[in-house]
């Protein structure tokens, strides 16, 4: 290292900023430079002067908490800044999430296309209906049946859960012509089938009751309530399985 270099690092050396190797190369100059080295301790007691100086100045009194104050009020102020902008940025997203519902609710758009296929398919029950399938239907819903096999299920129309005194109960709904027939798939868990064969209620209304039980199946019975003079216009040419016996016919209202 030349003298040049070492008294231009001098000015870097008093507040320790050179890295260890300028340091070490620069202090290894010193020693060999007379020059230099007297410099280098001309400059390290003005510098001492200079702190002694500054250190015997008398600090106002105050100066410590006034600076402590004015630190903390700039904290102050840069807090309720920031929380002035995560308002107004709140306020801009709710403004947009209203300007977005507004959009989709409130600006008219062409109504949907109806899909002809999955009309088709969830009604497919209705255009080929059958005993084997209707029981599925129930058993899907949590309720294990015997659906009657007397009856024509082309004629059937509808079929669902019903509720009969607070019980969901399985109807078939069979319609010919004008005349009707509602046939009640009742369990003997949820009423007394035998009752059913001793009440015996009184004519009303042009409908009758009929109440059918299940021969190989005794924990069921069907209540059916038409219309018309017979049930036989409801049911099958095809002959019974053997299954279902049809008690005394009871005239009733429904």
């Amino acid at each position: 290292m030349d003298c040049k270099t070492a008294r231009l690092l001098l000015d870097f050396a008093r507040p320790r900023e050179l890295d260890p190797d300028e340091a070490l190369a620069l202090e290894s100059h010193l020693a060999r430079c007379p020059e230099c080295e007297a410099l280098a301790q001309a400059e390290r007691r003005l510098d001492e002067h200079l702190g002694r100086a500054i250190r015997d100045v008398a600090v106002p009194e105050g100066l410590r908490r006034r600076l402590l104050d004015r630190l903390a009020a700039e904290r102050g102020r840069r807090h309720r800044r920031g929380v002035a902008w995560i308002v107004r940025l709140a306020v801009a997203a709710a403004i947009l999430a209203v300007v977005v519902w507004l959009a989709f609710n409130w600006v008219p758009r062409e109504p949907p296309a109806l899909d002809l296929v999955q009309l088709r398919d969830e009604n497919y029950l209705l255009n080929m209906p059958s005993r084997e399938r209707i029981e599925e239907y129930f058993g899907e819903r949590g309720r294990v049946i015997v659906a009657p096999d007397r009856f024509n299920y082309a004629l059937l129309a509808h079929y669902d859960l019903v509720k009969v005194q607070g019980k969901a109960v399985p109807l078939l709904v069979f319609v010919e012509g004008p005349h009707r027939a509602r046939v009640y798939i009742i369990s003997g868990k949820d009423f007394n089938l035998d009752a059913l064969f001793r009440d015996r209620p009184a004519n009303s209304g042009g409908q009758s009751v009929a109440v059918w039980r299940d021969e190989q199946r005794p924990d069921f019975a069907y209540v059916i309530i038409y219309t018309g003079e017979s049930l036989q216009r409801f049911l099958t040419n095809d002959p019974p399985q053997q299954r279902v016996s049809q008690s005394a016919k009871v005239q009733a209202a429904a």
